[in-house]
């Protein structure tokens, strides 16, 4: 587990996640020759990073449109985007392709310069971009183009406004005296509108060029009004448009941005909006190539303003007078700390960066909050929050801590439910975990080595091993999403482990806990695995060992009664996931469901077994039943957050209310978008 650095900041507790730093160069990124202007594109799937270099032409004078995919462990294999075919865009055709942007929320449009799209005038013009199907359908922006340089756009979040550069006002044959303004449009469900000139900032004696819309309320650009290109930058109106005329950034965070004697070009924020990027000749290297550079920006990090309050019967929610504590979890790198209140029961929890470079910087950041009891009479949950790091405002959340001793409490039940977390590698049924692989009966992918030196080899539910490791289901256990989104994942779920431990200790802390052990009652634990949105092909086997529930502590059963196993008892190596039976069940859906229920229940019961000494008194005194069993997800549910997550759940079974005094049940954990700016 990665722990955080918290601080104590005037009665409230900030998080700092990474450190600061100085403006760095992107060296996974640059080389040799010049590399511009870059663009992310965030979506539901992950993050990508598109930018110009002329790398693929040795330095030429052609251009590339290239994008890379982000991780919190750095970046992906460089792709080339060719809208245009490869010949239109290989180092022989000298094309210029490049300077991308995208909708921040809306993934699926973007635009593009480009000189090679067959419209026979040689200069750059815009090119709109439009995901259908996974294929990027590519169409000239006739209407925003002219005989002239067209470049560096721009787009608002929902993609109605277009902010870019143009010399059609000011063309001269001589490049040194040309002028480029800025234009914008926008745009309607009849199409784009014909630009206008952004009359606030255009000047005859400078050129304005490279617009970047960012979340903070500013409109960044390029100027050479002091003779070299620096970034300036204007405040938003309500329209989109700049107020008034800008300013180049001085000082303060932006220290180092703007230099004399070199330019600085091509604004942009990370789509968390914790890092502030853009592009410069002015490198120590004998070549004067264009780079790009990064600096951490902690003013725009992700905030939330965080109260707790006691809620007991027949009463508004009061304080409770002294600091209680806070655990928080960073869903996204596992960062996660013990924070306190003031006396009021208030706190800042800021979170400013996910990864301390800008290629891992989620505009949606997940944290799970729980308030520790301050006393055993009190219960408290869980929440998950959703909050937009580029939010307009700073969300306030309350928690409750709610007094029992009022309460009747129904059946002494708890449910962790932990949402937007893919415990799974789609098709298979082991957690994908990296700190607790030593708990799961299964193998995790996260190993030293996948190949046999000399046969006889052995093999395992993941690989067969020869003198090669060959993938075992590799039509129906994704190893691609393992080995591009494995890490994160992992950090994921150890997370939510986490998360479930703390909140595992407190169920034993419970008065009706004490009464019903008392009874001689048992606890019954539930874990409930989802499975995926999606049928498994008819060649799918399930490649783990065969196992016999009758000697198996932990029993899996089902959630609807015609669904429990019938003459079954054990699951088979070899057996199909949609053969017929139990498993052909929903698509084989119900058996790969059960699976992943019932080896994460292995994991969490050895785990438990030896940090909660509580659970495993109770567990060696036979009072602890442990079952697992699988839910589905509908096809049609893709951004379903339970898809692949599981759910925990503990009760008393056959346990009667006791009456202290009527009142409300209390509320279970929550999961809530506290701010997100694109309504999804």
């Amino acid at each position: 587990m990665r722990t955080a650095a918290w601080a104590l900041r005037v009665s409230c507790v900030v998080l700092s996640l990474a450190p600061l730093i100085a403006a760095s160069p992107a060296h996974d990124l640059n080389s040799a020759y010049d590399d511009y202007a870059a663009a992310f594109r965030q979506s539901v799937d992950g993050a990508e990073l598109w930018y110009t270099s002329s790398a693929p032409h040795n330095g030429g004078a052609g251009r590339s449109l290239l994008f890379v995919d982000c991780g919190v462990d750095g970046l992906g294999a460089t792709q080339s985007f060719t809208p245009f075919g490869a010949g239109e865009d290989s180092p022989a055709a000298g094309s210029l392709t490049g300077v991308p942007a995208f909708a921040a929320c809306r993934p699926d449009l973007g635009v593009f310069v480009s000189n090679s799209g067959g419209n026979g005038g040689g200069d750059n013009n815009l090119y709109w971009m439009h995901l259908i199907e996974g294929q990027w359908q590519v169409s000239a922006l006739d209407v925003l183009n002219s005989p002239y340089w067209d470049d560096t756009p721009a787009l608002s979040p929902n993609a109605d406004l277009i902010i870019f550069a143009s010399d059609r006002r000011y063309r001269h044959a001589n490049r040194a005296q040309r002028r480029a303004d800025l234009y914008f449009a926008r745009r309607s469900k009849d199409g784009w509108e014909a630009p206008e000139i952004l009359a606030t900032l255009s000047t005859d004696d400078a050129s304005q060029e490279c617009p970047f819309i960012a979340s903070d309320g500013y409109l960044y650009y390029a100027s050479d009004a002091s003779g070299d290109y620096d970034i300036w930058r204007a405040a938003l109106a309500a329209d989109g448009l700049p107020a008034g005329p800008g300013l180049p950034l001085r000082g303060g965070e932006f220290a180092g941005v703007n230099r004399v004697g070199s330019d600085q070009t091509h604004p942009l924020t990370t789509p968390g909006a914790a890092f502030f990027m853009w592009s410069s000749d002015h490198g120590d290297t004998s070549r004067r190539d264009m780079d790009l550079y990064y600096l951490p920006v902690q003013e725009n990090a992700a905030r939330l303003d965080l109260n707790v309050r006691v809620r007991r019967p027949n009463r508004t929610p009061e304080v409770y007078g002294t600091p209680l504590t806070v655990n928080v979890t960073d869903i996204h790198n596992a960062a996660s700390e013990t924070l306190a209140t003031d006396d009021g029961g208030n706190c800042r929890i800021t979170a400013p960066a996910a990864a301390p470079t800008p290629y891992f910087d989620p505009r949606l950041r997940t944290i799970m909050l729980r308030v520790s009891p301050p006393a055993r009479n009190f219960v408290a949950f869980t929440d998950t929050l959703v909050i937009d790091a580029a939010c307009s405002r700073i969300p306030e959340h309350t928690m409750f801590l709610w007094d029992t001793t009022s309460f009747i409490e129904s059946a002494c039940s708890e449910e962790f439910p932990i949402y937007d977390v893919r415990f799974f590698i789609t098709g298979y049924w082991c957690p994908t975990t990296y700190a607790y692989q030593k708990y799961a009966p299964c193998n995790s992918l996260f190993f030293d080595s996948l190949s046999c030196l000399a046969p006889p080899c052995a093999s395992n539910d993941l690989y067969d091993y020869s003198v090669r490791a060959r993938p075992a289901n590799p039509y129906c256990i994704d190893y691609n999403e393992f080995h591009r989104n494995g890490p994160a994942f992992a950090r994921e779920v150890d997370s939510a482990v986490v998360l479930l431990t703390t909140a595992m200790q407190s169920v034993f802390d419970r008065h009706c806990v004490d009464r019903a052990l008392a009874q001689g009652r048992q606890i019954l634990v539930e874990i409930i695995g989802f499975t995926d949105p999606r049928q498994l092909y008819e060649d799918c086997i399930y490649t783990g060992p065969t196992i016999n529930f009758t000697s198996s502590f932990v029993q899996v059963t089902a959630a609807r009664a015609e669904d429990r196993l019938k003459s079954r008892d054990f699951f088979v190596n070899g057996q199909k996931f949609r053969s017929a039976g139990y498993g052909g069940r929903y698509g084989g859906n119900q058996l790969l469901s059960d699976l992943r229920a019932f080896y994460t229940a292995r994991m969490l019961d050895g785990l438990w077994r030896d940090i909660i000494p509580r659970y495993a008194e109770i567990r060696d005194q036979g009072q602890l039943l442990v079952e697992a069993y699988g839910e589905g997800v509908s096809r049609e549910a893709t951004t379903d957050p339970r898809k692949r997550s599981i759910r925990v759940r503990v009760s008393i079974p056959g346990a009667e209310a006791t009456r202290h005094e009527v009142h409300p049940l209390v509320d279970g954990g929550r999961r809530l978008i506290l701010c997100d700016d694109c309504g999804e």
